[in-house]
């Protein structure tokens, strides 16, 4: 007996917008504030440095806060809204991120990866950790 075939998951394409210097990027237009289920998500980046773990069911991310007197960059006050909205399940954006290069001592925000549901969020003082669970959507370029 022949199965049904199965109907591939279409995944939406949404448009936001990312302000430079910060990690938070703005749904472009209602549809996409729809599709995502909040107008504001927080972005993080990928520097393909082991912090992340693609692959599996679920994507896994890990930090640790450096040995800077500064501490953890998460837990800084101008990071307060990016917690927030992590804290409280908002999908979360996630971009290739471009080595750092003169112009951007930091690296800068690359190409997008997709955004994502997350889950067990946790924000300590030495370590940060969380889980994608399901891509959402993608990005247009």
């Amino acid at each position: 007996m022949k199965k049904k075939p199965v109907a591939p998951k279409i995944t939406p394409t949404v448009g936001l917008t990312q302000k430079r210097g910060a990690w938070l990027a703005k749904s472009n237009d209602q549809r996409s504030a729809d599709v995502l289920g909040c107008e504001i998500v927080p972005v993080m980046r990928d520097f393909n440095d082991g912090l992340w773990t693609w692959g599996g069911a679920a994507v896994d991310f890990l930090a640790e806060a450096g040995e800077s007197e500064d501490g953890a960059w998460w837990r800084k006050p101008e990071h307060e809204e990016w917690r927030n909205l992590l804290l409280e399940g908002a999908p979360l954006w996630v971009r290739k991120a471009e080595p750092a290069s003169a112009a951007h001592p930091n690296g800068s925000v690359g190409r997008s990866i997709g955004v994502f549901a997350t889950s067990a969020v946790e924000l300590g003082d030495a370590q940060f950790s969380l889980k994608l669970t399901e891509r959402l959507a993608t990005v247009k370029a």
